[in-house]
């Protein structure tokens, strides 16, 4: 590759690379092959080595630095990916699909630019000390409220969607309290040996999904301490229900409501919103309504949850995670990233 090669591919790359980290689909309890995990081919190698690469360099620059030269690589990643940018076009026709063309345009752009924001900012996240890392976090809304929960003797549930800089919500809060976050192993495992790294380094303990880690899970909301998940993602066919998002039904997770049905614990949103010129993070830790969240009926439940998450997006909607491919498929049955889908009009308010 040429520099201007490399120039074009090292975003979209480290973009995908990054996003997969919690979005790699498969059964809860078996992420490998019964043969053991799956060796890499050269595309897997090139694509880890990209990802090594950008978080050395990134790294060493300035949250300002990275987060202009998002807004400037941001252009490049749809010549280079028309994944990319299908996900991203089919989400937003999908869930705003009230906007105008032009308006849609514009959100898309500026979607892209925070997409490869947070895909650049891994250097400063993954690999700068704790210390240096937490001070990225200017202002905290709700940490009072969580600490008076835990001084109750329950447990705290947090819920943090692939909005604003998702990575930091989880480091800052392990740093306070004791913290346990599930997480979905990505297919590479010296990509897994790499985020473990990171991501634990201020204090939180990683549990894999599966039987073991949902244990885990209840023992430590049992004992009244935090743990966290990433509640915007598509679990599959099992343990999930039909529910609006953003008028769209999507395949939602039951994992909140049976985690609340079962203990004493109480729900928050955490999101930390990306402030403009690199000036760091404004962490939000809103307290929710148990009781919906927590409701008998699976379908109420999914649907309380998705209202909660779409009040938080449409706050900030740029800087949501709309790479991913929330509507893998839709209640009919179509899977609208593949081949000339129809793009359904919205339910309406969900």
């Amino acid at each position: 590759m040429d520099e201007m090669q490399v120039a074009r591919f090292l975003p979209a790359q480290l973009l995908h690379c990054t996003t997969i980290v919690e979005t790699n689909p498969g059964p809860a309890d078996s992420c490998t092959s019964p043969t053991g995990p799956k060796r890499p081919g050269a595309r897997d190698r090139l694509r880890l080595a990209a990802v090594r690469a950008c978080l050395r360099v990134t790294s060493g620059r300035s949250l300002r630095s990275l987060q202009a030269a998002g807004r400037l690589l941001a252009p490049l990643v749809p010549l280079v990916s028309g994944r990319i940018r299908r996900s991203i076009r089919t989400n937003l026709a999908l869930c705003f699909g009230e906007l105008a063309p032009r308006q849609l345009r514009r959100l898309e752009r500026c979607a892209l630019q925070h997409g490869l924001s947070s895909a650049l900012e891994l250097g400063p996240l993954w690999r700068w000390e704790p210390e240096r890392l937490l001070g990225l976090v200017r202002k905290v809304d709700g940490l009072e409220d969580v600490a008076a929960v835990r001084a109750a003797g329950r447990g705290v549930l947090i819920l943090g969607p692939h909005l604003g800089a998702w990575e930091i919500a989880g480091l800052y809060l392990g740093a306070q309290m004791p913290m346990t976050m599930l997480y979905r192993p990505p297919r590479l495992p010296a990509l897994e040996r790499l985020m473990r790294t990171a991501r634990e380094r201020c204090g939180s303990q990683l549990v894999p999904v599966g039987s073991a880690g949902m244990r885990t899970l209840f023992r430590a909301l049992e004992r009244g301490e935090v743990i966290g998940m990433l509640p915007d993602q598509d679990p599959g066919e099992s343990a999930s229900a039909w529910a609006p998002f953003f008028g769209v039904p999507a395949r939602t997770t039951l994992l909140v409501a049976r985690l609340l049905r079962c203990t004493q614990a109480r729900p928050f949103l955490a999101w930390a919103e990306r402030l403009p010129l690199g000036r760091g993070f404004h962490l939000h830790l809103e307290r929710l309504d148990p009781a919906g969240l927590a409701a008998s009926d699976d379908e109420c439940a999914a649907a309380a949850l998705n209202r909660a998450l779409e009040g938080a997006i449409r706050r900030r909607p740029e800087q949501y995670l709309w790479t991913y491919r929330r509507f893998r498929r839709l209640q009919d049955g179509r899977r609208p990233y593949h081949g000339r889908v129809p793009v359904p009009a919205p339910l309406g308010p969900s």
